[in-house]
């Protein structure tokens, strides 16, 4: 674990800018999804209007890649930068299990790998860095509660 260079500073909006752009291409990909299946599927009563999932969505991935950032930056270790690849690569890909494809039992299983690989990585980094592992709570809880929305999702229709 190592100091963050002042130097290093100036790629954190890199790292933000890139997170974003993906979430907006993978949006752009899985979006014609939402006026036709997903807005006639059954839902839950905890379900959010459609509105606020792009909101939190955003705040999200800012906070993921300053992470992200952080980890790097820090030098973290191998594992934990293993973690961090894996948990970003199930994040981006449960969109198109789930909204692209349809396969609403196996991105249900998908996502519960997701909150296991991102409570591994926020225990690695409560030891390693503190601030990252607080970054990642809101995450933590916002995929929780999306696994509740895929399961009741499957469930219901």
């Amino acid at each position: 674990m190592t100091r963050i260079s002042i130097k290093s500073y100036w790629t954190l909006p890199i790292w933000i800018l890139a997170y974003l752009g993906v979430a907006s291409f993978i949006g752009n990909m899985t979006r014609h999804a939402i006026p036709g299946w997903y807005e006639i599927l059954s839902k839950p009563p905890l379900n959010p209007p459609d509105f606020i999932f792009p909101i939190v969505w955003s705040a999200l991935y800012i906070m993921i890649a300053s992470v992200g950032w952080r980890v790097w930056n820090r030098n973290q270790g191998k594992k934990i930068k293993i973690i961090f690849i894996l948990q970003t690569l199930l994040n981006w890909a449960w969109s198109y299990l789930f909204f692209y494809y349809h396969w609403l039992g196996l991105s249900f299983i998908w996502i519960v790998g997701l909150i296991a690989c991102v409570a591994a990585l926020i225990y690695l980094l409560k030891h390693a860095d503190r601030i990252a592992a607080k970054l990642l709570i809101p995450y933590f809880l916002w995929i929780c509660f999306a696994s509740y929305l895929n399961f009741m999702i499957w469930q219901l229709n």
